[in-house]
């Protein structure tokens, strides 16, 4: 294609509010526009990007026979009554009066097919895939493609007759996943987790400074965890307690942490905080330090509860008696008290009195109160140690790119999906959910593969494998020998831009780094003088020389070196 026909307007600035390096070199290399916030265009080149990766993605799932579908975008609300609503959707109405909404899961969609059209074990396992708009109402979409409300996004949904044989399918996912970003050039941080109804998954990672995930990772001894799992070492030993009799202390309209602290001049260290939570609906108090954070996963790992939720207002009130932010574990009577172990570390407590406007000062466990249980309850924090060799543990920030759920038996329990053995008994389907977003994945190629002149694309997923520059469009032989170039390399089905606009050499040459297509031929003077061609290999920010009778074969050896799958 001759750069003079494709849409592109690059820029010589960041826009002031792109808050990523590939947001900033995306927008200034023409290949997305912003149209609002956390929505964005894709213009031609990176379309052609995105194709790029939607190709690979094809190409890798029809190798192992998983079969492409296309769902609807509409979801009628009362179809799936057993399944909760999500919270990211956009419900609307439509004209007839009923409930739909545009969402990001499409899991009841196909469980509804399955169930209907899928009877015997014969038939199974099956694997369905589909590429669709991923869409969010998110107000945190910061970020450009990493962080957006609206995406592309590949779904993979697979159906077992047992749970033994979807872990086979789910490791035959993961190392499909695992291929293709290493074909987009991506160095990926695969984390196993558990998503918030305890079913085992595996997250696709990249770190990023401005990443919405947050790891835990040891470099001593290479552990690393999200947030929402992550151990360290504890030391159980209790303190010695205090003797200091309990003390009623005046804390008026001070409610916060931050609020009492500053009123008795004390460190947060010395307040534990009383957190009012309904799991499974019953009451439950929990302790933790005041400068520390509640981790409602182990919480509810703790508990082996159903469901979890923070008591609102209204709650808080009918258990302690006094408004939220005057919270005590003494005298709550029958309710079940936890605590995580750093509490049990304290010499005495400063805690709500369950009184509005009040406070207890040398408050201490067995004597004022009776903990059910300790616990590991907090999240971790900068200064924690790693629970397997007690180095400092350091916290990095990274995006998901993708994720594996062994969903098992939750939507098609509820939705009464089944099959008949070979007994010819009723037994449940089990089903693995997959997601990998082709937009994030996009980004996160930029973010890995750049430098301070622009974008170097890994070749399987550039707009173009070559760009010839044609330094002076005027003179009648370079332009006969860079056509001639491109023809030849058009001939050998390489995706070749030209550079044919009427612009100075140095703008053309900073366009082209900032393009990032990976291999540069420059056609100026020493082409007609020398029979000289000079070619950049983006990647290595390497020029070599060579004859314009051997171009075409260096470029060819050059891509068929680099290129991991076919043309």
């Amino acid at each position: 294609m001759k750069l003079s026909n494709l849409f592109i307007r690059t820029l010589k600035e960041s826009p002031a509010d792109a808050n990523t390096i590939s947001n900033k070199l995306l927008l200034r290399g023409s290949f997305i526009r912003k149209t609002a916030g956390g929505i964005y265009t894709l213009l031609p080149a990176g379309t052609l990007v995105l194709r790029k990766i939607e190709k690979i993605i094809r190409e890798e799932l029809q190798k192992e026979s998983i079969q492409e579908i296309i769902l609807p975008l509409l979801n009628p609300n009362d179809l799936y009554p057993e399944i909760s609503a999500d919270e990211h959707a956009f419900y609307f109405k439509d004209r007839s009066g009923r409930d739909l909404s545009i969402g990001t899961y499409f899991e009841e969609i196909v469980t509804d097919i399955i169930k209907k059209e899928v009877r015997s074990y014969r038939e199974m396992p099956l694997f369905f895939y589909h590429i669709v708009p991923s869409l969010k109402d998110d107000n945190k979409a910061k970020g450009g493609l990493l962080k957006s409300k609206e995406g592309l996004t590949n779904k993979i949904y697979s159906f077992h007759t047992s749970l033994e044989d979807l872990k086979h399918g789910y490791e035959k996912i993961c190392n499909i996943y695992l291929n293709i970003l290493k074909k987009c050039g991506l160095q990926i941080t695969v984390l196993p987790s558990y998503s918030e109804d305890s079913f085992e998954s595996t997250r696709f990672l990249i770190f990023n400074d401005m990443g919405d995930e947050i790891l835990y990772m040891c470099n001593e001894c290479g552990y690393i965890s999200t947030s929402e799992k992550a151990e360290f070492f504890i030391d159980e030993i209790p303190a010695e307690q205090s003797n200091s009799p309990i003390e009623e202390i005046f804390t008026p309209d001070k409610k916060t942490i931050e609020e009492v602290k500053a009123f008795l001049g004390e460190h947060a260290t010395a307040f534990a905080k009383t957190l009012i939570y309904k799991a499974d609906g019953k009451p439950v108090a929990v302790l933790v330090r005041g400068d520390r954070e509640l981790n409602p996963h182990k919480l509810k790992k703790l508990l082996d509860a159903g469901k979890l939720e923070m008591g609102d207002d209204k709650f808080v009130q009918k258990v302690t008696g006094a408004p939220v932010g005057f919270a005590g574990p003494v005298g709550l009577g029958n309710i079940k008290i936890l605590a995580d172990f750093e509490v049990k570390q304290m010499k005495s407590l400063i805690v709500g009195a369950n009184k509005c406007n009040y406070h207890y000062r040398h408050v201490v466990s067995k004597r004022d109160f009776m903990v059910s249980e300790y616990g590991d309850l907090r999240m971790a924090s900068a200064e924690d140690r790693c629970k397997i060799c007690k180095k400092p543990l350091e916290i990095r920030n990274a995006f998901e790119l993708g994720r594996a759920v062994m969903a098992e038996n939750k939507y098609t329990e509820p939705m009464k999906a089944t099959f008949f053995n070979e007994k010819s008994e009723e037994e449940q389907i089990m089903m693995g959910v997959y997601s990998l977003s082709i937009s994030r994945t996009m980004a996160a190629i930029v973010e890995n593969h750049h430098d301070e002149n622009g974008i170097i694309w890994p070749y399987e997923v550039s707009p173009f494998k070559a760009v010839i520059l044609l330094l002076d469009p005027s003179d009648d032989k370079q332009r006969e020998i860079a056509f001639n170039i491109y023809d030849s390399l058009k001939k050998e089905h390489i995706e070749v831009l030209i550079d044919d606009r009427d612009a100075r050499a140095g703008f053309k040459f900073k366009d082209a780094d900032l393009l990032g297509i990976p291999l540069r031929i420059t056609v100026g003077h020493k082409a007609i003088k020398e029979n000289i061609v000079e070619i950049k290999i983006r990647e290595k920010n390497k020029n070599i020389t060579c004859s314009v009778e051997d171009v075409i074969a260096e470029v060819l050896r050059r891509l068929k070196e680099n290129l991991t799958g076919n043309q």
